[in-house]
């Protein structure tokens, strides 16, 4: 692999700036590019994500419902499925939406509500689960922060568990259900490769890289 000097790399375009109007941000948090190279941004403080051309102009917009009004955190990671549906990360609501392509409606909600905390069983003759151990309903999704779909549709989700310990990787089917999860600490970014491969950036450590069974 070669790679170029950092002076081959130009400038092309500038776009955006902070406030609340159609275009600005307050704290984007990620970005991807769908099938005609528009352009999605999570914009997490103003709770909403936009649409943009590749040359930056505004195109469309899907406002986020926020939990309470103490809430801080917004949408965080984004996707584009093979077929252009968006999906957002909804970090404060313990989901995932996936738009139309135009952001007009939401056409599916990926995670249910999960119930209260419930500690995990102890072993006999052991002492209880330290508290933050929890025991979620299947279908459950806490925090979630990156996304990615594969070649066939399926989504790849880096969720941050309550106790914000672990972090863990679920892939799931187009539904919405749960086909694997993998604990990984401190997951943050997650991307799949050509071949299938997921690559997951861990800000404390690297990149971990791994393969489908």
């Amino acid at each position: 692999m070669s790679w170029h000097s950092a002076s081959s790399w130009s400038l092309v375009r500038w776009f955006g700036g902070e406030g609340e109007r159609d275009g600005q941000f307050r704290y984007p948090w990620e970005v991807a590019v769908n099938s005609r190279d528009q352009l999605l941004v999570s914009d997490s403080k103003n709770y909403r994500v936009q649409l943009f051309t590749p040359a930056g102009v505004f195109v469309a917009k899907h406002c986020l419902e926020r939990a309470s009004r103490d809430d801080r955190d917004g949408p965080r990671g984004v996707a584009f499925s093979p077929d252009d549906f968006a999906a957002v990360a909804d970090f404060d609501m313990l989901r995932v939406l996936v738009l139309s392509p135009d952001l007009r409606c939401v056409v599916h909600v990926v995670g249910v509500p999960p119930p209260p905390a419930l500690p995990l069983p102890a072993p006999r003759g052991e002492p209880a689960a330290p508290r933050g151990e929890l025991l979620r309903a299947k279908g459950s999704i806490e925090r979630p922060r990156g996304l990615a779909f594969d070649a066939a549709g399926a989504l790849v989700v880096v969720q941050a568990r309550t106790n914000r310990a672990t972090s863990s990787l679920l892939r799931l089917t187009a539904r919405g259900d749960c086909v694997e999860q993998r604990l990984d600490r401190d997951a943050c970014g997650v991307c799949v490769c050509r071949d299938g491969r997921v690559a997951v950036v861990q800000p404390h450590s690297g990149v971990t890289v791994y393969a489908p069974q």
